[in-house]
Parts: structure tokens; C-alpha cells; sequence
């Protein structure tokens, strides 16, 4: 079964996800609200919630970029294995305050892009696939590999609990 990329209904090219997300933010200049919520899957309604409790930074002339769709693909792969609140404490254990980008651990992009490499490589060991991404792009930080581990069981969780709304669907045919 192919994998999808975190956050989204896309399934993968290549272990970098987020670059031809960035190739679409760079031609179009920035995303309108209507591209993230076809990126997404998410209603408009949603993401401005996000924005308006400060766990996205606000848009740029109503547009997104790199670091605001990254952090709406984070959240969206995160929100169905932990609570909203514990997905914006994890973001700002990570990169603190969201409209300050000096503050940042990695930044959003870069954030999601590791994220999306180790769901892209991630076998029955996370805790090998993280370490092993980690030092293929020089990272060597404690903090964020348990910072990623949290987004990757968080993802594992999310994904577990879909099939089993799928089989629970499937038993109830039976």
C-alpha cells in the first residue's frame, strides 16, 4: 500500500515531501486558503481556528507559505491521535512562539519535511528510522528526536485509528 504524505490525501514521490509543495508556494507566490484546504482536506473554517488560537501563524496577506502550510500539515497528520492543545504545546516546545521564526528549533518547513522523511522510511523501528534521518541531514539534537518521536507515534496512532474505524465499517457489513 503506498504511503500517504503526512497531513494529506497525496501519496509520496520522493522522501522530500514538502518540496514540491514548495515549488507550487514559490510559483503561485503563496498559497490562498482554497490551496490549503485542497492540499489538506480541511474546511476553511478549520484552518482560520488554527490561525485565530495562535497555533499558525497568521497569513501573509492572505496568503501561506512554506512555514504555514508546513504547520498545517503537522497539526492535520497529528489531530486524530492527540488533543489540539497538546499538538500547539508540542509546536511551541519545539519552536516556540509561532509568529517568531528566531526561536525555532528547525523551521516549520524543514520541521515537517523530517517528519515526513522518517514517515516515508519509518519500518516496525521508529526510534532507528529517526535516528538514521536525523544524521543523513547532520541533525544530532535530543530534543527534537523526542520531539519526533512524538509526532511519529502520534502519526502511527492516527493511522491505526483510521483502520480500525475502516475494519469496524467492514465488520458491520458482515
Amino acid at each position: 500500500m503506498d504511503k500517504l504524505i503526512p497531513g494529506t490525501s497525496k501519496k509520496f514521490i520522493n522522501e522530500d515531501a514538502f518540496d514540491e509543495f514548495k515549488k507550487i508556494i514559490e510559483l503561485t507566490d503563496g498559497l490562498s486558503l482554497c490551496q490549503v484546504c485542497s492540499i489538506t482536506s480541511l474546511d476553511p473554517s478549520i484552518i482560520q481556528n488554527w490561525v485565530k488560537r495562535k497555533y499558525v501563524a497568521r497569513p501573509i496577506k492572505k496568503k501561506y507559505y512554506d512555514k504555514h502550510l508546513a504547520r498545517i500539515l503537522l497539526i492535520n497528520s497529528l489531530k486524530e491521535a492527540m488533543k489540539i492543545e497538546d499538538i500547539g504545546k508540542l509546536m511551541v516546545l519545539v519552536n516556540g512562539d509561532v509568529e517568531d521564526e528566531s526561536d525555532d528549533l528547525l523551521n516549520e518547513a524543514d520541521l515537517y519535511n523530517l517528519f515526513a522523511k522518517v514517515i516515508y522510511k519509518l519500518d516496525e523501528d521508529e526510534k532507528k528510522t529517526i535516528k538514521q534521518v536525523m544524521k543523513s541531514v547532520n541533525i544530532n539534537n535530543e530534543k527534537l528526536f523526542t520531539a519526533l518521536e512524538v509526532m511519529v507515534n502520534a502519526y502511527i496512532a492516527s493511522e491505526h485509528k483510521k483502520k480500525a474505524k475502516k475494519y469496524l465499517g467492514k465488520l458491520e457489513n458482515y
